[in-house]
């Protein structure tokens, strides 16, 4: 089991909620890359376009959410849940920052039920943010995002942009 994975059954459990995922946010998308709970098979691996859904919209905005009777919101994506095999009638997304206050994930919880488990008090979920960033930059530290982004240009873009950043680097050695 992954970390995040872990994450997501831990928060499940200790917050009485149907299903837990996080979805990172690259290329303009939201990437679901661990989940726990009722549909969870099935949205590991979904991408929705940035800004879409509740999620999206919390990953646009850096603000948290609760969203009851989703259904009802113009912002639910109701067709992934659909694929997922289960359509809650709650939805708490919350946003994931980095330490330089982008929002890199954001941390989703289904119908979190009113019976929470006892230690439910010893996992604020403030917290448990901050431990999903840091898994997230142990996984895929700076330079990982730095080449990524690189190797999506076009050839010619790379180029000056392997230029600039050289000329960065030069300026800041001196």
């Amino acid at each position: 089991m992954s970390g995040l994975q872990a994450v997501c059954a831990l928060v499940r459990w200790g917050t009485g909620s149907a299903a837990v995922s996080v979805a990172t946010v690259a290329d303009d998308h939201l990437h679901y890359v661990a989940a726990d709970g009722a549909g969870a098979e099935a949205i590991v691996g979904a991408r929705l376009p940035a800004g879409r859904g509740i999620a999206g919209f919390a990953a646009a905005t850096g603000q948290s959410l609760t969203v009851r009777e989703p259904e009802s919101d113009p912002r639910f994506a109701r067709e992934t849940a659909l694929a997922t095999g289960y359509l809650p009638s709650a939805i708490q997304c919350i946003p994931v920052e980095d330490g330089h206050g982008e929002v890199v994930a954001v941390l989703t919880l289904l119908d979190r039920s009113g019976t929470p488990s006892p230690l439910a008090d010893a996992l604020p979920l403030g917290r448990v943010t901050e431990l999903v960033a840091e898994l997230l930059s142990a996984q895929h530290g700076p330079s990982d995002d730095l080449q990524a982004r690189l190797d999506r240009l076009p050839a010619a873009d790379r180029a000056r942009a392997r230029t600039a950043l050289l000329a960065v680097l030069d300026a800041i050695d001196r």
